[in-house]
């Protein structure tokens, strides 16, 4: 089984308009809501390749109820930790006209510490995991060592004697803090890479 980890999923609201204009109404052309995630993201595309998958992390109010029944109905295997505040709604803009799209990003639920705790007890009693994928932001309330922590616990975890691959992509300071418990594969990309790293990179031999 696959299992993807994600913090601090969202309800991506996707808005398309003609144009965006100043000082007045602007009309919206189209209308969608997707569950949204790095992770998540990882599992709707395991689901279209055919791979079953099981998506974990924190949820919570009616948004997550929202993100929660989309990927039950997209044929997608949930275990979510259910928390006491709302799950984030993300607004994503479209403007026709010129291609350019606008992003706002909500900050999400502050986890709790009985919270967190919940999660690392069911990473500690995966059933039969053979990859672990951990990606996306943190939360309010969660330090980036709480990656540290998740990446040693799902490298315990066993599948026929197996040790489970680790995944990680996750980014700044989460990402140092990650790396420290030895992930099996990394996905930075580029502005990620040159910030872990204090320098600029532009050229393959670099990034070697």
């Amino acid at each position: 089984m696959i299992y993807t980890i994600t913090l601090n999923p969202a309800i991506d609201r996707t808005m398309w308009v003609e144009h965006i204009s100043d000082d007045e109404p602007n009309r919206i052309v189209r209308e969608e809501n997707y569950a949204g995630g790095k992770s998540v993201d990882v599992s709707k595309v395991l689901k279209n390749l055919g791979v079953e998958s099981t998506a974990l992390g924190f949820v919570g109010g009616f948004a997550g109820m929202e993100l929660e029944g989309r990927l039950l109905n997209e044929g997608i295997g949930t275990d979510f930790i259910r928390v006491s505040g709302e799950t984030r709604t993300n607004i994503i803009i479209h403007e026709i006209s010129t291609g350019r799209q606008l992003s706002f990003y909500a900050r999400g639920p502050e986890i709790r510490p009985h919270e967190l705790v919940m999660l690392i007890e069911q990473i500690e009693s995966l059933r039969a995991p053979e990859i672990v994928t951990i990606g996306g932001s943190l939360p309010p309330g969660l330090s980036p060592a709480v990656y540290r922590r998740i990446v040693t616990e799902a490298k315990k975890c066993e599948h026929n004697g197996c040790r489970a691959k680790v995944f990680l992509d996750v980014d700044s300071r989460s990402l140092r803090s990650g790396i420290e418990a030895c992930p099996d594969v990394i996905k930075p990309n580029i502005h990620e890479l040159s910030e872990l790293v204090g320098k600029e990179l532009k050229e393959i031999e670099e990034v070697l």
